[in-house]
């Protein structure tokens, strides 16, 4: 069994304990780079990426998860603001 794994990328974290386990996980099939894969932790398999460096920051399984284990990291959320702001001014 695959035990390298992380549970963030520079756009994306993962949080696995809102994961069920879908058998036809839309998160892992929204994502163009195959950057998502299913890890064993105990008596279950969750999402989890399973290749970080090839997420390239699509949003595709933040939208597609229902149980909406994907959210856009807090430093991107920051880095965004920052860009709005200034085109504000």
């Amino acid at each position: 069994m695959k035990t390298d794994f992380s549970l963030t990328t520079k756009y994306v974290d993962a949080n696995p304990r809102k994961c069920r386990g879908c058998f036809g996980c839309r998160g892992i099939m929204a994502c163009p780079k195959n950057a998502i894969g299913k890890v064993g932790s105990f008596w279950r398999r969750h999402s989890a990426f399973i290749d970080p460096g090839s997420c390239i920051g699509c949003m595709k399984c933040v939208k597609a998860c229902r149980q909406n284990v994907f959210t856009k990291t807090v430093e991107l959320e920051a880095r965004q603001s920052n860009v709005e702001q200034l085109q504000i001014v």
